[in-house]
């Protein structure tokens, strides 16, 4: 419960059910998720949340958004909400209670060698793909959170990995070649280590612990496979008439990260060899040692090459040229780099050598390099800059740079409101489609006052707030933000409309926006003019003792009937209200009447918006922080004023009567107290 979010969440816990338990804060966390049954995640705003995972090592039941920055990872591992409470209860209700289809005759053994963090991360991404019990068999410690994954955890400190120094005794050339780029050869070296028999061991070990479990139904994966969950459905289905699934790996033996087999044949494999010496006399690689011995013991065995989509080997599957070279796969050698610009500008490598890069983010307008990361495959970095920045991305490796290809045109771009206020949408709604002209991209956007614009902006695609946007190139927020990643100036100290532009990247000039009115007659048949009286904190108020009851008296002396648009209600003596407060009907009332006077507030950019003269009283912001073409600006700079636009204020929306100077003094609020009726009188005279 964070303070900083205390406006959302406080006001939940007065209306708390109660079979709904706060713990508060807990350095226990496994504890709760090893009890759970269940892990709800309602979070829209994410990029790649650790609790998630957590909740899947733990083999939970997961219902989270279908947010763009998973990039689909938990399609087959989580179920979806949505923006109806109803349909998410009914979500929750089938996930509780789903049968569990697990088979007490199956298991899988994963084996695992995670000497490293990553490795140990690989490790915990198959472990929550898989639905059947699981087997854990290891050579190294693993962490206590990836064991809870885990039905059974088997720990050998052995690890009987064949050394280089004991080549010569078993008669194993174990080699790998680099080519040099001088020669042009290929220079052989010997590899460190050669860990079949270790891998053949662990294997070993699972089975003894599974046939004890009197399981009959055995797959093995390494730990850097992410099965598909049919795919071992499919496996289990065939074992009824085969003794082993294998895939072919190449024409040169079996692939021994991934295949299922029935217990028994399994033991009669995994109990011929003994021992390092039987098991590297005439040393063979283990893909082909495996095919070679189970093919001369005419076991069953189904074999087909790998469908696509089969499984992911998330290390890269290694091919080898020959039984005593090693080569590695040529199309590790050509990573995938993904780049997008949601949320500030993103850089991803995909595969690829097992190397690092150098990533660079510069500002080509300022010629300023913003933010540098070295980072290896399968990482990503990321600049904090949310807002529209000119961007020269490179990668460097080797000493060799590449320049990221950057374009919008044609790509999807979603520009968010972060603002529900219909001054700030009115505002900021034009750039918008500045945006997609300059850029020539298709925009998708959601603001909270869409059926003002959606008519009217027919080639930009509205969609609700919150709402999922899919295949998205990138994503900016428009809002009021003292946060120099989100905007580059402070909002309080710029015209508002210049906050829609610094975010977009946009040159600044004031753009009327169009807004969408329903034709409709004229409510009144006299002439008449609209106000607006009410606004969001005291400051913006017209203050002035009895100062609109004595302009509405003034102006029904002149045979205007005056009507009072402000949501609010109306204390105003002899002013009219509109018949309902329909956002259309509002609009028609502003619009045939005479002209506006209102506040530096909502109704005001909406008159100005329906390209009515409009009459602005404020004095507690700067003259040039809300519109000037077509509007009359009334203000007093004798007094103290403008503290809304001073650099050294922020504004506290929980203070109703904020007055960052004067407040509780006679003085509070005089900007707007010290402009009398007859200012505004004088102001408007030449519209009467």
């Amino acid at each position: 419960m964070a303070g900083n979010f205390e406006h959302y969440w406080k006001p939940l816990l007065t209306t708390l059910p109660a079979n709904c338990i706060m713990h508060g804060e807990k350095d226990n966390t496994y504890d709760y998720y090893a009890a759970a049954d269940l892990f709800y995640f309602p979070s829209k705003f994410e990029l790649n949340p650790i609790s998630l995972k957590e909740a899947l090592a733990h083999n939970l039941k997961l219902i989270t958004k279908d947010l763009e920055t998973y990039e689909g990872y938990y399609d087959k591992r989580a179920r979806y909400s949505t923006d109806n409470p109803i349909e998410n209860k009914q979500i929750l209700i089938d996930l509780l209670n789903e049968n569990n289809d697990k088979k007490e005759d199956e298991i899988t053994i994963v084996l695992a060698h995670c000497n490293n963090l990553s490795r140990q991360n690989l490790l915990q991404r198959c472990l929550s793909s898989i639905d059947t019990d699981i087997i854990l068999s290891c050579n190294f410690p693993i962490d206590e959170q990836i064991q809870q994954s885990c039905d059974y955890v088997l720990y050998s400190q052995d690890n009987p990995i064949l050394m280089a120094s004991e080549y010569e005794k078993h008669n194993v050339i174990f080699n790998r070649w680099v080519l040099n780029p001088k020669t042009n050869q290929k220079d052989e070296y010997p590899m460190p280590f050669e860990h079949s028999y270790a891998v053949y061991k662990l294997i070993q070990q699972g089975l003894l612990l599974a046939n004890g479990l009197n399981k009959k139904k055995i797959h093995i994966i390494n730990y850097d496979v992410i099965p598909d969950k049919n795919t071992l459905i499919n496996h289990y289905n065939i074992l009824d008439n085969f003794d082993f699934k294998f895939y072919p790996n190449d024409d040169m033996g079996y692939r021994t990260n991934f295949f299922s087999g029935n217990i028994n044949p399994m033991l009669q494999y995994f109990n011929l060899f003994q021992s390092k010496e039987t098991f590297y006399e005439n040393f063979k690689m283990f893909e082909l040692k495996t095919y070679e011995t189970l093919n001369a013991h005419n076991f069953k065995i189904n074999d087909i090459n790998i469908p696509t989509k089969t499984l992911f080997d998330l290390e890269g599957v290694h091919h080898f040229a020959s039984y005593d070279v090693y080569q590695v796969d040529k199309t590790l050698a050509m990573p995938t780099i993904i780049c997008h610009f949601i949320d500030g500008p993103f850089v991803e490598i995909k595969g690829g050598p097992n190397v690092k890069y150098d990533i660079s983010f510069k500002d080509k307008k300022t010629n300023n390099i913003i933010y540098t990361s070295n980072i290896g495959r399968n990482n990503w970095a990321r600049a904090t800059k949310k807002y529209f920045i000119d961007w020269e991305i490179s990668i460097t490796q080797n000493n060799k740079t590449e320049i990221i290809p950057i374009s919008f045109q044609n790509k999807r771009v979603y520009i968010a409101m972060d603002s529900k206020s219909l001054g700030d949408t009115i505002a900021w709604m034009p750039y918008i489609k500045e945006f997609k002209d300059k850029h020539n991209c298709h925009v998708i956007t959601s603001t909270f006052w869409n059926e003002l614009f959606e008519k009217t902006y027919p080639d930009i695609e509205f969609t609700t707030p919150g709402k999922v946007v899919h295949n998205i190139y990138a994503k900016y927020t428009l809002g009021w933000f003292y946060n120099p990643d989100m905007e580059p100036i402070l909002p309080n100290t710029i015209p508002l409309q210049m906050a829609a532009t610094n975010i977009l990247g946009l040159e600044h000039k004031e753009i009327r926006p169009i807004t969408h009115l329903e034709a409709s007659p004229r409510p009144l048949k006299e002439k008449y003019i609209t106000i607006a009286t009410d606004s969001t904190a005291a400051l913006k108020f017209w203050q002035y003792p009895n100062g609109w009851n004595e302009l509405t008296e003034y102006l029904n002396k002149l045979n205007y009937t005056v009507v009072n648009v402000s949501k609010e209600g109306n204390n105003v003596k002899n002013a009219l209200t509109p018949t309902n407060y329909n956002i259309q009907n509002v609009m028609n009332y502003i619009h045939h009447s005479e002209f506006f006077i209102g506040l530096a507030s909502g109704l005001s950019w909406l008159s100005w918006a329906l390209n009515k003269q409009t009459a602005v009283i404020g004095n507690f912001s700067d003259v040039n922080h809300e519109f000037k073409t077509n509007c009359i600006r009334i203000y007093n700079h004798n007094v103290c004023n403008s503290c809304w636009s001073n650099p050294n204020f922020k504004f506290d929306k929980g203070d109703w009567n904020w007055c960052p100077i004067h407040k509780d003094t006679p003085r509070q609020h005089e900007c707007q107290k010290s402009i009398t009726t007859q200012d505004v009188i004088n102001e408007i005279k030449h519209l009467l």
